[in-house]
């Protein structure tokens, strides 16, 4: 009996075993398919964006994320629909924030995926590797995946530290002579006193310093179209506190974020603006020549990439000056003392015998030496002397510089350097090195050669000698300083001298031009 029933049981557990073959190959083929599918939108997407048809792309996008959440596809081909809906965030409409989303959840779904080269840019780049990083730390996406083109509002990242820190939005590019608006927001900032941007633009000689105010939820300046020239831009972020100590930065001096100023704006980029305000319009119409039409197309405002840094406790070290050389060149006042027992500059003319300006050695006070004579000084006092200075300089540092030069007299005797002073000093800037247009810095120096008096005499038509004055001495001074032009500024100094080997003393005025190279 149990032998009679065997070959239709048989036949029926074959003919379920090949069902459930036929099924799992029907699901396999199917799934294959559906693979295949999402491969092809993504790969028609991509070529839309090429194509700068956006609103095609982010269509196409947003069915393969449907089929693909239909279909439960994940992995590499899932990865690679978030990886082109990053690429098309940012590079199509500059919204970064949005695309480190989508990076993070490609390289969620498949940690090994990387940017093609032929669709990558620096700043694409740099949200991907961002990404990776926030998705190395445990961080997870903080909003659903969309299509949406416009942008959203950048937040911050909560985090286990209590110190401030800063997110940074840094935009990809601007025209030149149109303002760049810098945007910050702060997390933890209660400590915070005050926040400014460093900048230097193409030809500047340091970075200028700019305080950042309250904008929207954050802080934000514009910085002045007149300082952004076509060419590198480069800044930085700082915080401080109360004690002016650094708390929280975005890059750095020696190295900075980079901004593209350009003369016309790529096809793909947009014009950056601050939040609530519209962006910047250029101020090169002024310098327009006639006929030329020099005002840059507007496009609307973006949000580039998101850069975050923690609080530090270090110093930020200061900017090393770009133009190293400087050459000083100006008129001079001195105020230099006359009194009894000055020497001559040299002995009288033997045909009119001795004048009575000149004192022999040893008689009336004269303490020179046997054979040579000392200058009769009626009234003792200060006696102006006029002259020019010229003085070539080199920063060794972004505080310290070294000069040598001469200041050259417009009278003087026949002894040795009579007309001339041989300078040489270190100059010490008291002021920011961050700050382009002001300085003043203090100098120490010595300098070889004399200023030499020349004191009236009475009744008129009486020579009068020069007077010697020392053959060396040192000096301390100050000088300050404004720049007008790029390369070019004025100039001021005082400083005092102190002659040795035959005391005395002096002081000079100085006003001048200053050029930097």
């Amino acid at each position: 009996m149990m032998t009679a029933m065997r070959p239709p049981f048989a036949r029926s557990v074959l003919a379920l075993a090949f069902a459930c073959a036929a099924l799992v190959s029907s699901a396999s083929v199917q799934a294959q398919g559906a693979r295949a599918r999402l491969r092809d939108l993504n790969q028609d997407a991509m070529s839309s964006f090429h194509e700068l048809d956006l609103e095609r792309a982010e269509a196409l996008l947003a069915q393969a994320l449907a089929l693909a959440e239909g279909e439960h596809i994940d992995g590499a081909e899932l990865a690679r629909v978030h990886l082109s809906l990053g690429i098309v965030a940012i590079g199509g409409h500059g919204n970064s924030q949005r695309g480190v989303e989508s990076f993070m959840r490609a390289l969620s779904a498949d940690p090994t995926i990387e940017l093609d080269p032929m669709t990558s840019t620096p700043e694409i780049q740099s949200a991907f590797q961002l990404a990776r990083t926030r998705v190395a730390s445990g961080a997870r996406p903080t909003t659903a995946p969309s299509t949406a083109t416009t942008p959203t509002t950048s937040t911050l990242t909560p985090g286990v530290s209590t110190a401030a820190a800063m997110t940074h939005i840094p935009p990809m590019e601007q025209t030149r002579q149109t303002a760049l608006p810098i945007y910050v927001e702060l997390r933890n900032g209660e400590a915070v006193a005050r926040t400014v941007v460093m900048y230097r633009a193409n030809g500047m000689r340091r970075f200028r310093e700019l305080s950042l105010s309250p904008v929207g939820t954050g802080l934000g300046a514009e910085i002045p179209c007149d300082d952004v020239f076509e060419g590198d831009f480069t800044y930085y972020l700082v915080a401080y506190d109360q004690s002016d100590r650094i708390v929280a930065s975005v890059a750095s001096a020696t190295d900075p974020l980079h901004v593209r100023i350009v003369r016309t704006r790529s096809a793909r980029a947009v014009a950056p603006s601050l939040p609530g305000r519209p962006a910047p319009a250029s101020c090169a119409h002024a310098e327009c020549p006639p006929g030329m039409n020099c005002t840059p197309t507007p496009t609307p405002a973006t949000e580039p990439q998101e850069i975050e840094t923690r609080a530090t406790e270090e110093s930020e070290p200061a900017a090393a000056p770009e133009s190293r050389f400087f050459l000083q060149v100006g008129g001079v006042l001195g105020a230099y003392r006359a009194a009894s027992g000055m020497q001559t500059d040299g002995p009288p003319d033997p045909s009119v015998g001795l004048p009575a300006s000149y004192v022999p050695a040893g008689a009336a006070g004269c303490d020179t030496d046997p054979g040579t004579y000392c200058v009769r000084v009626t009234q003792a006092g200060v006696l102006p002397v006029f002259g020019a200075r010229l003085m070539l300089g080199y920063w060794v540092s972004s505080r310290v510089a070294i000069a040598v030069g001469a200041r050259g007299g417009f009278g003087g005797g026949k002894s040795t350097l009579s007309y001339a002073l041989l300078q040489f000093r270190t100059q010490f800037l008291v002021s920011s090195p961050a700050d382009t247009r002001f300085r003043a810095a203090v100098t120490l120096g010595s300098s070889l050669g004399q200023v030499q008096v020349r004191p009236d005499q009475a009744p008129a038509g009486v020579a009068r000698p020069y007077a010697q004055v020392g053959l060396g001495s040192v000096q301390l001074g100050a000088i300050l300083s404004y720049r007008f032009a790029e390369h070019v500024g004025f100039y001021t100094s005082v400083d005092g001298s102190v002659f040795f080997r035959r005391f005395n003393v002096g002081a000079d005025f100085t006003l001048g031009l200053e050029f930097d190279f």
